[in-house]
C-alpha cells in the first residue's frame, strides 16, 4: 500500500496540484461553517431564507453548469479552474458587508456561488482525472482524498479550537 501511494506523490505535477487544493480546502472548510451561523444569529434571517438562499445557489448551479462543461471542452480544465476560483475566493468578503438591513447581498453572494463554483468542482473533477494516468488512477485518487479531506478535517478543528466554532451560538 505504501509503495502505491508513493507513486502519486512522486509525481510532481500531481504534488503541485494536491497542494494548492489542500491550502485552497482548509481555507474554504475553514470559513464555511461559519455562513450559517453568522446568518442565523446575526443577521436573523430565518431558516426558510436559509433555504432560499441555497436553492438560488442551486438554480443558478443548474443553468450555469452547461456553460462551464462547453468552456472546460474549449479552454481546458487548468483554465476553467482558475477562472472559477478566482471568481469563488471573493464571495467570502461579501459577508464582510452584509447587515440585516442589506440581507439582498446574501442572495447577490449565493447567485454569483452558483455561477463560479460548478466551474470549479466539474473542472475539479476532470483535472483530478487528467493528472491521474489510468494504470495508477485508483492511487492518485486515494492520495488526493486523503490529503485534502483530512485538511478539510484539520480546518474544522482548528476553528473548534480557536473558539470561532459556529457551536458557540
Amino acid at each position: 500500500f505504501g509503495a502505491m501511494m508513493r507513486v502519486p506523490w512522486r509525481d510532481a505535477s500531481f504534488r503541485r496540484f494536491i497542494i494548492t487544493l489542500t491550502i485552497w480546502n482548509f481555507g474554504v472548510n475553514l470559513a464555511s461553517p461559519f455562513f450559517s451561523a453568522q446568518s442565523l444569529k446575526y443577521l436573523h434571517v430565518s431558516y426558510q431564507q436559509l433555504a432560499s438562499l441555497d436553492m438560488t445557489t442551486v438554480a443558478v448551479s443548474l443553468l450555469s453548469q452547461p456553460i462551464w462543461g462547453r468552456w472546460s471542452d474549449r479552454f481546458g480544465q487548468r483554465r476553467v479552474m482558475q477562472w472559477s476560483m478566482l471568481g469563488a475566493c471573493w464571495l467570502a468578503l461579501t459577508w464582510l458587508f452584509v447587515t440585516p438591513a442589506n440581507l439582498w447581498l446574501l442572495y447577490l453572494n449565493n447567485v454569483m456561488s452558483g455561477l463560479f463554483w460548478p466551474g470549479f468542482n466539474l473542472a475539479l473533477n476532470n483535472r483530478l482525472m487528467e493528472q491521474a494516468p489510468p494504470a495508477g488512477r485508483a492511487a492518485y485518487l486515494a492520495l488526493y482524498s486523503a490529503i485534502t479531506g483530512g485538511m478539510a478535517f484539520a480546518a474544522s478543528l482548528v476553528a473548534v479550537g480557536l473558539g470561532f466554532a459556529p457551536y458557540n451560538l
